[in-house]
């Protein structure tokens, strides 16, 4: 087999994915859109595939006889086992990759509220327009982030608050939340985990009208 064709082909298929990733991220973090959101979706399995050709290239190089040979000394399977190894470090890079677009993709909070532990964070934030109330306010709870680990919210309450919503936490398995002048309520967990909720939620005043 022609090694050399083999080695470029291996190459394109290092470089490609690596490529367009760069530019998918690139392009999100300067311009945003859904359409980089969803390349990101695309991009992992055109990744996936041009991994699994790269690797086939170069096993090829490794198993068989060059039949395309510029100077009877020049081999190619050297070359491509850096190549393989090149193929296989997009693995990681892809990885962070991803987490560094998860945080970009993830709304900051209004408030955030570490539980007295530290175990558990919990966060006032905005909700969007495909949420429930759409435009409103939710409270989210999760594990703590660390460098590595990165648990997704969970919303436990949200609707429309004149005031709030309040945190405070009155110990480790127990989170009290307050909505003052509350004029929607959509959703009103009672527990998280191990983590129960106490809520202090007042309606808003009746609209007055002046004659």
């Amino acid at each position: 087999m022609n090694h050399r064709l083999l080695l470029r082909f291996a190459l394109l298929m290092w470089g490609a994915p690596l490529l367009a990733a760069t530019v998918a991220l690139y392009g999100f973090v300067f311009l945003g859109g859904q359409a980089f959101v969803a390349s990101g979706a695309m991009l992992v399995i055109a990744g996936g595939l041009c991994l699994t050709a790269g690797i086939i290239a170069v096993l090829a190089i490794l198993t068989t006889r060059n039949t395309y040979r510029e100077t009877p000394r020049r081999y190619y399977r050297k070359r491509a086992l850096a190549v393989l190894g090149l193929l296989l470090s997009n693995m990681p890079v892809a990885a962070g990759y991803a987490w560094v677009a998860a945080r970009l993709l993830e709304r900051s909070p209004i408030q955030a509220l570490p539980s007295p532990s530290g175990d558990y964070l919990a966060e006032v934030i905005l909700l969007e327009a495909h949420d429930q109330p759409a435009y409103g306010l939710g409270v989210s709870l999760r594990p703590t982030p660390g460098a590595f680990f990165h648990a997704p919210r969970t919303v436990v309450f949200s609707g429309y608050c004149l005031k709030g919503p309040g945190l405070r936490w009155q110990d480790d398995r127990h989170l009290h939340i307050a909505c003052d002048g509350a004029t929607a309520v959509v959703r009103r967990l009672d527990r998280y985990r191990e983590i129960e909720f106490a809520y202090r939620i007042t309606s808003a005043p009746p609209p007055r009208f002046e004659r």
